[in-house]
């Protein structure tokens, strides 16, 4: 490794990637331990962890503090089809259901219920900070393997609901089904998207944790409104996605056999 001009940890990073380009180290694989790779490659350990951060940076790697690097999982493709006239409503998983088939594949787990007073949440909803209940739960869609949040195909949400409307909702909602199930089991609601939008963001402490990694990462927020057929606002939610393991496709032809997120 002495190519002039380029960093060390630069050519470290460099082979690595190849490697794992080669097919050296699969999606989810392990990479040796940072001392191994000082041993292989005559480096110091502060040389590795930049070659291993510009990999993160990257998105080639996923860094687990306390387990190791471990190769990132394909990007998952999201698509997103815009059909006014269908009947049915959309899953946590991206996926389509009527509402009679409510996509068992996806499951809820609530987090927690709160207080919020989350002026934009507010705004949105059309009512007071104070009147706000905020849901934290963790999107899982079965089927992935039974790893899904270390593969990062787990996605974290928040909800904004009506506390007024919705107060009970703590003890109707128990862990597993998705809440448009619960919102047409327990209150008779179902709900349409009015509007979903797309930012970069920076993880935060809950985000962060709940993706296994770091604060500040950049992650994808996908965040909207939904109302019910009078055109109420029933939800304002966030969801939290890391861009390199999530791919959006706009598609503005329904296409048979295609869904939409």
């Amino acid at each position: 490794m002495s190519r002039q001009s380029v960093p060390v940890y630069r050519q470290l990073s460099t082979a690595l990637q190849g490697r794992i380009d080669a097919g050296e180290w699969g999606p989810g694989e392990k990479l040796p331990s940072e001392p191994e790779l000082v041993r292989e490659f005559g480096v110091n350990r502060l040389t590795v962890r930049q070659a291993l951060d510009e990999l993160e940076r990257a998105g080639a790697v996923a860094i687990r503090h306390g387990k190791g690097t471990y190769v990132s999982e394909p990007a998952t493709t999201v698509e997103v089809t815009i059909d006014p006239g269908s009947e049915r409503w959309e899953t946590a998983g991206g996926q389509w259901a009527t509402r009679e088939d409510p996509a068992p594949s996806v499951v809820e787990h609530v987090l927690s219920f709160g207080d919020s007073s989350d002026r934009e949440a507010a705004g949105h909803m059309g009512v007071d900070p104070g009147e706000l209940l905020l849901v934290r739960t963790l999107l899982e869609v079965r089927g992935l393997g039974p790893a899904t949040a270390q593969a990062g195909q787990a996605v974290p949400c928040d909800y904004w609901l009506d506390r007024r409307r919705f107060g009970t909702l703590p003890q109707r909602w128990g862990d597993g089904p998705h809440l448009a199930v619960v919102l047409a089991r327990e209150y008779g609601v179902t709900w349409v998207n009015d509007w979903r939008g797309f930012t970069a963001a920076s993880a935060g402490l809950f985000v962060a944790e709940q993706l296994k990694v770091r604060v500040g990462t950049a992650v994808m927020v996908r965040d909207g409104v939904s109302v019910d057929p009078d055109g109420t606002p029933v939800f304002y939610v966030r969801r939290y996605a890391l861009g390199s393991r999530s791919k959006y496709v706009m598609r503005y032809r329904p296409q048979e056999g295609r869904g939409g997120a």
